[in-house]
C-alpha cells in the first residue's frame, strides 16, 4: 500500500491510494501537487486566529485499534450554534492536509464494517457486531446492504459494491406483508437504491426502487393528502403509527418529496412528484 506524505511547508508532491474512475488504473497511484503556503505564510491572519485545537496527520501505519474515545462534553462552544473561532487560509490548508492522511483510516473502517456484515448477515436488514449473526428487523429487505451501496461506491469498493447490486437484483424482495415506517423506509431503502441508481446507472436498483416507491406512495391515499405514517407493502393499506398518537409527523411527511422528485424524474412517472409535492400546500392552508 502506499503512503501519505504531506508538509505544512513548501510546494510538496503527494502520493496517495487513488478511487478507480475514468481516468486512472485500478490500483495505482496518483501524483499530485499541492500548493501548502509555509508556516510563516498569512501571518497576519493566523495571530488573529484563537482556534485552540490540534490538526494532526495520521501516519498510514497508525494503529486505531488502541484508540480511546476521549468521552463526550466536549466543543461545548459549538452547542448553540455558535462559529467561535476565526477560520484562517493557513488553518485551512493544515485541516486538508491531515484530512488526507485520515481517509484512507476511513476507508479501512468501513471495509471491518462491511465484512462484518457480509460474514455473520449478509442480505439481513441488521448485523449484531459483537455477537455475529443478524435479523431482519425492517422487513427483511436488507437495509443495511441497501443503506451502504453508494458509501460502497464513493469509497471505491466497488467490488463490494457490484456484489450488493446481485443481491439487490436476485434476491431484494418489497413484497412484504407487513406494516413498515413510510419514512424510514423511504430514506433509507427507497433512498440507497436511488442513489445507487445515480452513482452507477445500473437500471436493476432503479427497477426496485420504482417497485418500492408505488409501494411506499399507497400512503399517500388519505382523505388529507398528508400520507399516514406505516403502509403494508403487500396489501397498501396505510395507518399512521400508535406511538404518535394518530398525528403526522412534519419532519416526516415533509421531508419524503427528495427520494420522489427524484424518481419520478428517474422514471418518468411525475405522479411521485406531483402528489408529494402537495402536502406542502396542504401545510400552507
Amino acid at each position: 500500500m502506499s503512503r501519505a506524505l504531506f508538509s505544512l511547508s513548501g510546494i510538496q508532491s503527494v502520493e496517495y491510494p487513488i478511487a478507480e474512475d475514468t481516468d486512472s488504473v485500478r490500483g495505482g497511484l496518483l501524483r499530485r501537487r499541492f500548493a501548502v503556503p509555509p508556516q510563516n505564510a498569512d501571518t497576519e491572519y493566523e495571530d488573529e486566529s484563537d482556534f485552540p485545537y490540534g490538526i494532526k496527520t495520521v501516519p498510514y501505519n497508525h494503529d486505531f485499534t488502541k484508540w480511546k474515545p476521549p468521552g463526550g462534553n466536549r466543543f461545548t462552544e459549538y452547542i448553540e450554534g455558535d462559529d467561535p473561532y476565526i477560520i484562517t487560509k493557513t488553518l485551512k490548508h493544515r485541516s486538508d492536509a491531515a484530512a488526507r492522511t485520515r481517509r484512507e483510516h476511513i476507508r479501512n473502517a468501513m471495509k471491518h464494517a462491511w465484512n462484518g456484515y457480509k460474514t455473520h448477515a449478509f442480505g439481513k436488514d441488521e448485523v449484531f457486531p459483537q455477537g455475529g449473526g443478524g435479523q431482519n428487523n425492517w422487513g427483511g429487505m436488507g437495509t443495511t446492504l441497501v443503506d451502504a451501496l453508494d458509501t460502497l461506491w464513493l469509497m471505491d469498493m466497488k467490488d463490494e459494491f457490484w456484489e450488493g447490486r446481485d443481491w439487490v437484483r436476485d434476491s431484494l424482495n418489497n413484497d412484504i406483508n407487513r406494516y413498515v415506517s413510510v419514512f424510514e423506509t423511504t430514506i433509507r431503502s427507497l433512498g440507497g437504491l436511488l442513489s445507487a441508481y445515480d452513482l452507477s446507472g445500473d437500471k436493476a436498483f432503479l427497477d426496485k426502487a420504482d417497485d418500492l416507491g408505488s409501494r411506499l406512495f399507497e400512503a399517500f391515499d388519505t382523505a388529507s393528502g398528508i400520507p399516514n405514517g406505516q403502509v403494508n407493502l403487500h396489501t397498501g393499506d396505510s395507518r399512521d403509527a400508535s406511538w404518535t398518537a394518530g398525528k403526522a409527523l412534519i419532519a416526516e411527511f415533509g421531508t419524503l418529496q427528495v427520494e420522489f422528485r427524484y424518481l419520478a424524474a428517474a422514471t418518468g412517472k411525475s405522479h411521485y412528484a406531483e402528489k408529494s409535492e402537495h402536502v406542502f400546500e396542504i401545510i400552507k392552508q
